[in-house]
Protein backbone atom coordinates (compact mmCIF):
# COMPACT_ATOMS: atom_id res chain seq x y z
CA UNK A 1 0.00 0.00 0.00
CA UNK A 2 2.65 2.44 0.68
CA UNK A 3 4.79 1.68 -1.94
CA UNK A 4 1.88 2.37 -4.05
CA UNK A 5 1.70 5.84 -3.18
CA UNK A 6 5.50 6.24 -2.16
CA UNK A 7 6.33 5.09 -5.64
CA UNK A 8 4.89 8.03 -7.19
CA UNK A 9 6.38 10.64 -5.05
CA UNK A 10 10.19 8.97 -5.75
CA UNK A 11 11.57 11.76 -7.43
CA UNK A 12 8.65 14.46 -5.58
CA UNK A 13 8.47 13.78 -1.84
CA UNK A 14 10.54 16.90 -0.32
CA UNK A 15 8.43 17.00 3.19
CA UNK A 16 8.37 14.64 6.10
CA UNK A 17 6.36 16.59 8.40
CA UNK A 18 6.32 14.77 12.07
CA UNK A 19 4.03 15.39 15.23
CA UNK A 20 6.07 15.65 18.75
CA UNK A 21 4.27 14.20 21.63
CA UNK A 22 3.36 10.39 21.71
CA UNK A 23 5.19 10.40 18.49
CA UNK A 24 9.15 11.48 18.38
CA UNK A 25 8.69 12.23 22.53
CA UNK A 26 7.49 9.90 25.01
CA UNK A 27 5.28 12.78 26.68
CA UNK A 28 1.89 10.97 27.05
CA UNK A 29 2.74 9.53 29.99
CA UNK A 30 4.44 11.92 31.80
CA UNK A 31 1.08 14.21 31.21
CA UNK A 32 -1.13 12.14 32.20
CA UNK A 33 0.68 11.41 35.54
CA UNK A 34 0.77 15.26 35.54
CA UNK A 35 -2.94 15.93 35.10
CA UNK A 36 -3.19 12.80 38.32
CA UNK A 37 -0.86 14.55 40.81
CA UNK A 38 -2.57 17.95 40.30
CA UNK A 39 -5.83 16.59 40.51
CA UNK A 40 -5.27 14.91 43.56
CA UNK A 41 -3.49 17.84 45.39
CA UNK A 42 -6.73 20.29 44.77
CA UNK A 43 -8.42 17.41 45.66
CA UNK A 44 -10.59 17.21 42.53
CA UNK A 45 -12.13 13.72 41.13
CA UNK A 46 -11.87 12.60 37.27
CA UNK A 47 -12.32 10.03 36.58
CA UNK A 48 -9.20 8.32 35.35
CA UNK A 49 -10.37 6.70 31.82
CA UNK A 50 -11.44 10.42 30.96
CA UNK A 51 -8.46 11.93 32.14
CA UNK A 52 -6.68 9.16 29.79
CA UNK A 53 -8.61 10.86 26.67
CA UNK A 54 -7.10 14.08 27.38
CA UNK A 55 -3.73 12.13 25.53
CA UNK A 56 -5.55 13.52 22.15
CA UNK A 57 -7.65 16.78 23.50
CA UNK A 58 -6.13 19.99 23.05
CA UNK A 59 -5.72 22.32 26.32
CA UNK A 60 -8.56 24.62 25.45
CA UNK A 61 -10.37 21.21 25.15
CA UNK A 62 -9.28 20.07 28.60
CA UNK A 63 -9.16 24.05 30.16
CA UNK A 64 -13.05 23.63 29.18
CA UNK A 65 -13.60 20.30 30.96
CA UNK A 66 -11.66 21.16 34.09
CA UNK A 67 -14.13 24.29 34.55
CA UNK A 68 -16.52 21.66 34.31
CA UNK A 69 -15.65 20.04 37.06
CA UNK A 70 -14.44 22.55 39.51
CA UNK A 71 -16.76 24.75 38.47
CA UNK A 72 -13.93 27.68 39.10
CA UNK A 73 -12.16 29.12 36.55
CA UNK A 74 -9.50 29.95 39.52
CA UNK A 75 -8.85 26.22 40.64
CA UNK A 76 -8.41 24.91 36.52
CA UNK A 77 -5.85 27.62 36.05
CA UNK A 78 -3.75 26.74 39.52
CA UNK A 79 -4.68 23.00 38.20
CA UNK A 80 -3.08 23.83 34.59
CA UNK A 81 0.25 25.48 36.45
CA UNK A 82 0.98 22.41 38.83
CA UNK A 83 0.44 19.99 36.05
CA UNK A 84 2.72 22.01 33.87
CA UNK A 85 5.03 22.19 37.26
CA UNK A 86 5.53 18.69 37.34
CA UNK A 87 5.98 17.90 33.51
CA UNK A 88 8.58 20.65 33.64
CA UNK A 89 10.07 18.60 36.75
CA UNK A 90 9.86 15.21 34.66
CA UNK A 91 11.62 16.86 31.73
CA UNK A 92 14.33 18.05 33.42
CA UNK A 93 15.29 15.53 35.72
CA UNK A 94 15.81 13.13 32.42
CA UNK A 95 11.95 11.15 32.96
CA UNK A 96 11.14 12.42 29.78
CA UNK A 97 12.35 10.11 26.99
CA UNK A 98 13.26 9.82 23.00
CA UNK A 99 10.52 7.05 21.69
CA UNK A 100 12.51 4.56 19.57
CA UNK A 101 14.71 5.06 16.98
CA UNK A 102 13.50 9.35 17.07
CA UNK A 103 16.49 11.03 16.50
CA UNK A 104 18.19 8.43 13.87
CA UNK A 105 15.03 8.59 11.89
CA UNK A 106 15.04 12.62 11.99
CA UNK A 107 18.75 12.22 11.05
CA UNK A 108 17.92 10.27 7.76
CA UNK A 109 15.12 11.80 6.95
CA UNK A 110 16.83 15.43 7.06
CA UNK A 111 19.38 13.92 4.73
CA UNK A 112 16.59 13.81 1.93
CA UNK A 113 13.92 15.99 2.81
CA UNK A 114 12.95 19.03 4.50
CA UNK A 115 11.73 17.91 8.09
CA UNK A 116 8.70 19.68 9.56
CA UNK A 117 6.84 19.86 12.61
CA UNK A 118 3.42 19.59 13.24
CA UNK A 119 2.48 20.12 17.14
CA UNK A 120 -0.56 20.81 19.33
CA UNK A 121 1.57 21.88 22.33
CA UNK A 122 2.32 25.30 23.05
CA UNK A 123 5.36 26.85 21.24
CA UNK A 124 7.08 27.30 24.98
CA UNK A 125 7.04 24.16 25.96
CA UNK A 126 7.66 22.56 22.90
CA UNK A 127 10.95 24.21 22.03
CA UNK A 128 11.81 23.56 25.53
CA UNK A 129 11.54 19.61 25.06
CA UNK A 130 12.99 19.59 21.77
CA UNK A 131 16.18 21.81 23.37
CA UNK A 132 16.43 19.52 26.25
CA UNK A 133 16.22 16.23 24.22
CA UNK A 134 18.42 17.60 21.32
CA UNK A 135 16.22 17.45 18.89
CA UNK A 136 15.41 20.87 17.35
CA UNK A 137 18.32 20.88 15.75
CA UNK A 138 17.10 18.15 13.11
CA UNK A 139 13.68 20.14 12.26
CA UNK A 140 13.41 22.91 9.80
CA UNK A 141 9.89 23.92 10.19
CA UNK A 142 8.78 23.84 13.54
CA UNK A 143 4.97 24.89 13.81
CA UNK A 144 2.70 24.75 17.46
CA UNK A 145 -0.54 24.75 18.65
CA UNK A 146 -0.70 28.44 19.90
CA UNK A 147 0.58 29.76 16.77
CA UNK A 148 -2.65 28.77 14.47
CA UNK A 149 -6.10 29.31 15.26
CA UNK A 150 -7.72 25.77 15.67
CA UNK A 151 -5.99 22.72 17.24
CA UNK A 152 -5.91 19.09 15.32
CA UNK A 153 -8.44 17.20 14.15
CA UNK A 154 -8.11 20.60 12.27
CA UNK A 155 -5.60 20.99 9.56
CA UNK A 156 -4.55 24.33 10.65
CA UNK A 157 -0.89 23.24 11.97
CA UNK A 158 0.18 20.92 9.14
CA UNK A 159 -1.56 24.08 6.19
CA UNK A 160 0.70 26.65 8.34
CA UNK A 161 4.54 24.12 7.80
CA UNK A 162 3.15 23.49 3.82
CA UNK A 163 2.65 27.44 3.27
CA UNK A 164 6.07 28.21 5.79
CA UNK A 165 7.90 25.79 3.46
CA UNK A 166 5.68 26.48 0.09
CA UNK A 167 5.99 22.93 -0.63
CA UNK A 168 2.78 21.42 -1.85
CA UNK A 169 1.25 18.82 0.03
CA UNK A 170 1.58 15.89 -3.11
CA UNK A 171 5.33 16.72 -2.17
CA UNK A 172 5.08 15.94 1.23
CA UNK A 173 4.05 12.76 3.91
CA UNK A 174 2.79 13.53 7.31
CA UNK A 175 4.14 11.13 10.43
CA UNK A 176 1.11 10.49 13.41
CA UNK A 177 0.43 8.51 16.26
CA UNK A 178 -3.35 9.28 16.77
CA UNK A 179 -6.13 9.05 14.90
CA UNK A 180 -7.06 12.75 15.87
CA UNK A 181 -3.86 14.02 14.48
CA UNK A 182 -4.52 11.55 11.18
CA UNK A 183 -7.89 13.53 10.80
CA UNK A 184 -5.81 16.50 10.56
CA UNK A 185 -3.19 15.63 8.56
CA UNK A 186 -6.37 14.18 6.19
CA UNK A 187 -7.53 17.86 6.19
CA UNK A 188 -4.75 19.08 4.81
CA UNK A 189 -4.76 16.75 2.00
CA UNK A 190 -1.56 14.88 3.27
CA UNK A 191 -0.71 10.61 2.74
CA UNK A 192 -0.11 9.69 6.74
CA UNK A 193 2.01 6.97 8.26
CA UNK A 194 0.11 5.84 11.50
CA UNK A 195 2.56 5.11 14.43
CA UNK A 196 0.29 4.63 17.23
CA UNK A 197 1.69 5.68 20.55
CA UNK A 198 2.35 2.84 22.40
CA UNK A 199 2.01 4.62 25.79
CA UNK A 200 -1.63 5.05 25.06
CA UNK A 201 -2.96 2.87 22.36
CA UNK A 202 -5.81 3.80 20.54
CA UNK A 203 -8.81 1.95 20.16
CA UNK A 204 -8.82 2.20 16.33
CA UNK A 205 -12.28 0.94 15.06
CA UNK A 206 -11.44 2.71 10.85
CA UNK A 207 -8.03 4.04 9.77
CA UNK A 208 -8.51 6.95 7.36
CA UNK A 209 -8.26 6.56 4.11
CA UNK A 210 -5.08 8.91 3.92
CA UNK A 211 -3.15 6.66 5.63
CA UNK A 212 -0.71 4.84 3.67
CA UNK A 213 0.94 2.26 6.42
CA UNK A 214 0.93 1.37 9.33
CA UNK A 215 4.19 1.02 11.59
CA UNK A 216 4.61 -0.24 15.15
CA UNK A 217 7.60 2.22 16.01
CA UNK A 218 9.42 4.46 14.06
CA UNK A 219 11.40 1.98 12.07
CA UNK A 220 8.55 1.73 9.28
CA UNK A 221 9.98 4.96 7.80
CA UNK A 222 13.64 3.14 7.01
CA UNK A 223 11.48 0.41 4.76
CA UNK A 224 9.53 3.55 3.47
CA UNK A 225 12.60 5.25 2.37
CA UNK A 226 14.27 2.12 1.10
CA UNK A 227 11.53 1.59 -1.15
CA UNK A 228 12.19 5.23 -2.73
Amino acid sequence: MVGDILEKQQDELQLVIFDMDGLLVDTEHVYNDGWLYALNYFDVLIPNDLVKKWASYGLPQINDELIRYTGSHAITQLIIETREKYFLNQLYAGKVDIKPYARNILIETRKKFYVGLASSTLKKRGIEILEVLDLLKYIDCPVFGDEVKNLKPEPDVYLKVLAKTGINPINAIAVEDSITGTIAAEKAHLATILVPDSSFPELIKEIPKNVVNVGKDLSILFEVYEKM
